[in-house]
């Protein structure tokens, strides 16, 4: 049980794939200073255990985006999205990581969505110049 910040950062080490190349500060610190999701999981992302997992999960859900199939659109799901974000601390718990009940099989507009982000669309206008679609 944590109890305290000492607790909590005696777990950050433990866990965290940085603390031998950076050293115990600054491992502590990554998830406070802008480190992208990339930076921390790419090798769980890269797994054989998340690669099966992640197959598995969109043969179950028949690969297609689950959110667009609730509004009863048939679109083909690119990413499998962790409902409860990875970070630092919870990358090597596979409750999170690997677990069906926190994953969701998302089209990259969803996902976009799901994040706040805006999915930016472009189109040709009639000089053949690219422009932003709205």
């Amino acid at each position: 049980m944590i109890t305290s910040k000492t607790d909590l950062y005696s777990i950050v080490l433990q866990t965290n794939p940085y603390k031998e190349q950076l050293g115990a500060r600054r491992a502590f610190l990554l998830p406070r200073i802008g480190d992208t999701m990339k930076d921390f999981a790419a090798a769980f992302y890269k797994s054989k255990a998340w690669q099966q997992c992640r197959a598995a999960y969109l043969e179950q859900v028949g690969g297609l985006c689950e959110d667009c199939l609730a509004k009863g659109i048939y679109k083909p799901a690119e990413i499998v999205h962790h409902i409860v974000e990875i970070d630092p601390v919870t990358i090597t718990n596979p409750e999170i990581t690997l677990n069906f009940s926190n994953l969701r099989a998302v089209c990259r507009e969803c996902h976009a969505a799901e994040h706040g982000a805006r999915v930016r669309r472009y189109k040709l206008d009639e000089l053949g110049r690219v422009t932003e679609s709205r």
